[in-house]
């Protein structure tokens, strides 16, 4: 019950968005908690999520077959790399 403001608002929304995304990609480090337990939010609502640090990390091969993407970011995660990982997609799909 200990948990930030931001945290509880990105957990929220990912129990809003996982249900309708085919896969749900989530912007943050690997040690960090937050943003592991977003991948997790959304696998328990039964979508496939994984967590990236970086554009880079993203295999193409994720998105195939996936109409619905559902995108998010830990609370410490750099605006700029969000931007990135925007970027990637847009170029992409």
């Amino acid at each position: 019950e200990d948990i930030c403001y931001a945290t509880s608002n990105r957990q929220a929304a990912v129990k809003a968005i996982a249900p309708g995304s085919d896969l749900v990609l989530v912007i943050g480090a690997p040690n960090s908690s937050n943003s592991l337990r977003l991948v997790e939010v959304a696998q328990r609502m039964g979508t496939d999520a994984r967590l990236i640090q970086r554009a880079r990390d993203i295999d193409p091969a994720w998105l195939e077959g996936v109409g619905t993407l559902g995108l998010t970011a830990g609370a410490s995660a750099p605006e700029a790399l969000v931007r990135e990982v925007v970027s990637q997609l847009a170029e992409w799909r």
